[in-house]
């Protein structure tokens, strides 16, 4: 009877350490991955992404915003879109006369240089632009009382402009290298013209300065935070020069009229920012 009891004693405490020991060895082995934890990590790197988006977005930022100070050059070739003038040559006497000349100019080259101030969006930026030697091939001479036509070829006959200028110009920011822009600008312009045979007589040699308006069109390149190109194309206008020649057979003085004296500018160049 003893020894039964014995045998069910060790059965009863086999089978609590049976019950306490599979549990906790069960616990041992881990749990397996569920479908809510493999969202939970895609979450955590799509968060990671946005994050890594957001840093990027503000260091473009900051380093447009630095881009404070900056010089341009530029480059290129322009061309008169018209040039015309009225004189009155031997103004007082019998044969006083009346002429309205129209130029024949070749293309010729252009450069410019610009400091200015970038506020982000709108740049604001001052320039000096000349466009030395244009070749003049000839003038032809309209006589205005009864329209006859005096043709003179010229030899070595230049006009010689400079121009300052000061111009608001609005970049269209595309969040890419290339910023399309468009501006416009007010300024002085100084035409310089050599003697010239117009109506078989000489005149010209002399200058005048004018106000003159401007608009261009271009568009930027980002090469670096630092360095950007661009190409642009410039209209300008300088309304009402008055030129006093030099010789006495024309002192009524050459008189650019109205709108005649306006030039079309093609650049291309490079624009350091600071």
């Amino acid at each position: 009877m003893v020894k039964k009891k014995g045998v069910i004693t060790y059965l009863l405490l086999g089978t609590v350490l049976s019950i306490n020991t599979f549990p906790a060895a069960a616990n041992d082995h881990p749990k397996p991955l569920e479908i809510s934890d493999i969202d939970l990590t895609q979450s955590k790197i799509h968060k990671k992404e946005i994050l890594k988006e957001k840093i990027k977005t503000l260091t473009d930022q900051l380093e447009k915003d630095e881009k404070n100070f900056y010089l341009s050059f530029g480059f290129g070739y322009d061309n008169f879109v018209n040039l015309e003038a009225e004189e009155t040559l031997k103004p007082g006497d019998v044969d006083a006369k009346t002429f309205n000349y129209d130029f024949s100019t070749k293309s010729n080259y252009n450069y410019s240089l610009s400091a200015g101030y970038d506020m982000g969006k709108i740049r604001f930026e001052t320039t000096y632009s000349n466009q030395p030697n244009f070749k003049i091939n000839s003038i032809q001479a309209t006589n205005q009382s009864d329209s006859s036509l005096i043709n003179n070829s010229q030899e070595n006959s230049n006009i010689d402009l400079s121009s300052y200028s000061i111009n608001a110009i609005y970049d269209f920011d595309l969040n890419n290298k290339l910023i399309p822009y468009i501006g416009i600008g007010i300024g002085r312009t100084n035409v310089s013209i050599d003697k010239v045979t117009a109506a078989n007589v000489f005149t010209g040699n002399g200058n005048s300065t004018a106000t003159s308006y401007n608009l261009k069109l271009g568009t930027s390149y980002t090469v670096s935070p630092k360095v950007m190109l661009f190409t642009e194309a410039n209209y300008l206008i300088a309304p009402n020069l008055t030129i006093e020649s030099s010789y006495e057979a024309s002192q009524g003085g050459m008189k650019m009229t109205g709108d005649d004296l306006s030039i079309f500018q093609v650049q291309i160049g490079t624009r350091f920012n600071f």
